[in-house]
């Protein structure tokens, strides 16, 4: 019909609006702070996970409280600086340079220790990170087990020496003494000292050499061995006799004279040396 308003058409129904998405837990808190739980592994997106982490450090942390910064050592890694890892030690009693390790009052046989074998401990102990107060302690017991090394083969050398010399005594008989003294006077043709006629006995064995000197001793005669009964050339054969000998000389004025004039013969000479030396148990040099 004319005239007739023609309706307006309905608007459509609005769709409802969709809610935000709600904000993380953590907004708000420092990006410093984010991070620093993202690096330590925490899953930031589960806050119980965050806070039994954090409570885990705090109770770690707690086992420390108290205890005086310079007591406190952070534990190298493979990223370290060498200024961090040389502070670890020292808070550790490394010293800052091997010098300052100190040996003086150590010392082997009575003496200081060889310049050399201390630059030797003071550069392996810094290598190894050894601190200070224990390097005396490892090095005294370094030195111990040197010495009781020595004393084992000193035991174990002087054993054979005391076997050697037995089975001389047994196959020298009686005398025993007069054959050493030879021995001594050969090993003194030589300008042989006591150290020396010793390392060449440790070296081939003391009754070798013994017997090796006896016979240079007796002008490298083989038949001079003298295993008992009387000497030859009637030379006295224990300390008694021989001093009976030497009162005998003494009470010849034309030996005397002799001797004091200077034209003895070689062969009084060595009989009155051999009696002497027989007589008052002179050192002997094997």
């Amino acid at each position: 019909m004319s005239g007739v308003p023609t309706p307006t058409p309905a608007a459509a129904p609005t769709a409802p609006a969709t809610p935000a998405a709600p904000a993380p837990w953590h907004t708000g808190v420092e990006a410093e702070t984010l991070g620093f739980w993202q690096n330590k592994g925490y899953k930031v997106d589960d806050p119980k996970a965050v806070v039994t982490e954090l409570t885990k450090a705090n109770r770690e942390y707690e086992k420390h409280y108290g205890v005086p910064p310079d007591q406190l050592a952070k534990l190298p890694g493979p990223t370290s600086k060498p200024e961090d890892v040389k502070a670890f030690w020292s808070k550790l009693g490394v010293p800052g340079k091997p010098e300052d390790y100190d040996f003086a009052n150590l010392q082997i046989d009575g003496k200081p220790l060889a310049e050399d074998f201390v630059a030797g401990l003071r550069n392996a102990f810094s290598n190894a990170n050894v601190a200070k107060d224990k390097a005396a302690s490892i090095t005294e017991a370094f030195i111990k087990w040197m010495n009781d090394g020595d004393t084992r083969e000193r035991t174990v050398l002087q054993s054979k020496i005391d076997r050697e010399i037995a089975e001389l005594k047994t196959n020298w008989g009686g005398n025993y003494e007069y054959n050493m003294l030879r021995a001594d006077e050969g090993a003194r043709k030589f300008g042989l000292t006591k150290d020396e006629a010793t390392a060449i006995g440790n070296s081939i064995g003391t009754a070798r050499a013994a017997e090796m000197f006896r016979r240079i001793g007796e002008g490298l005669k083989e038949d001079g061995l003298v295993t008992g009964g009387n000497v030859p050339g009637g030379v006295p054969r224990t300390p008694e006799a021989a001093q009976a000998r030497l009162n005998e000389l003494k009470a010849d004025k034309d030996w005397n004279a002799r001797m004091v004039s200077g034209r003895s013969t070689a062969a009084e000479r060595d009989e009155f040396y051999s009696l002497n030396a027989l007589a008052v148990g002179e050192a002997r040099i094997i």
